[in-house]
């Protein structure tokens, strides 16, 4: 297939971007994860983060961000005293998210992304 048809993630990961999981397991639910896999999981993570100097993270969803990194309000680009593994960390809005909230989250990942930082 030629670079930039396909599915989204196919033109993302030819763009760079890389995709990835914590418990690299499969489970029904998230309640099924334990607290060990987690902190083994990030431990992998962030030395993965690390040696690749990745300068943004963005979580799909925000229950792994907060299971990561620990409770915050909101979603969209954290503050800078929240990374991991020093790269900055971004939170998807959530599915049923009002439509405007959704579109500052998605113009400030663009903005950060127009600006150079990753």
């Amino acid at each position: 297939m030629p670079p930039g048809q396909g599915y989204e993630d196919d033109r993302a990961f030819a763009a760079g971007v890389g995709f990835t999981d914590v418990v690299k397991r499969p489970t029904a639910r998230a309640a099924e994860v334990t607290a060990q896999e987690l902190e083994y999981g990030r431990s992998l993570l962030e030395a993965k983060l690390r040696g690749l100097s990745t300068p943004l993270v963005i979580f799909t969803f925000k229950q792994a961000a907060t299971a990561l990194l620990g409770g915050f309000d909101g979603h969209g680009l954290l503050p800078s005293s929240r990374r991991l593994a020093g790269a900055r960390v971004f939170v998807m809005p959530g599915p049923y998210e009002r439509r405007d909230e959704t579109a500052r989250a998605l113009e400030q990942l663009a903005s950060h992304l127009r600006s150079g930082h990753g």
